[in-house]
């Protein structure tokens, strides 16, 4: 199965293009990074997969789901950790868990 699939994927904020024409396949199993310079478009590609903002062309797919049209179920099987977290050192694990869950 495919986990990952962007097609002809562009995403422009007014004049700033930034992604452009993406095309992508990651497979289910398959272990894949987003790296680049900033400004490359990286996380703009993560957002378009999870559905926080829409790709001005193109299709993106994840775990066989359209990424828009059917993005809670998307998001009830895949997880983001962003660069910058941190965890309250008074929270044992579950307890950030169940905070995440609730934010």
């Amino acid at each position: 199965m495919t986990a990952i699939e962007l097609s002809g994927v562009t995403k422009r904020f007014g004049d700033v293009t930034a992604v452009d024409g993406l095309d992508l396949t990651v497979s289910e199993g398959e272990v894949f990074g987003f790296l680049g310079p900033n400004g490359a478009g990286k996380s703009t590609t993560i957002n378009m997969l999870l559905d926080f903002v829409r790709p001005t062309e193109g299709e993106v797919r994840v775990l066989g789901r359209d990424a828009q049209a059917e993005s809670i179920p998307v998001r009830e099987r895949t997880g983001v950790l962003p660069e910058g977290f941190d965890v309250y050192d008074r929270l044992t694990g579950r307890k950030h868990v169940e905070f995440a869950a609730e934010s």
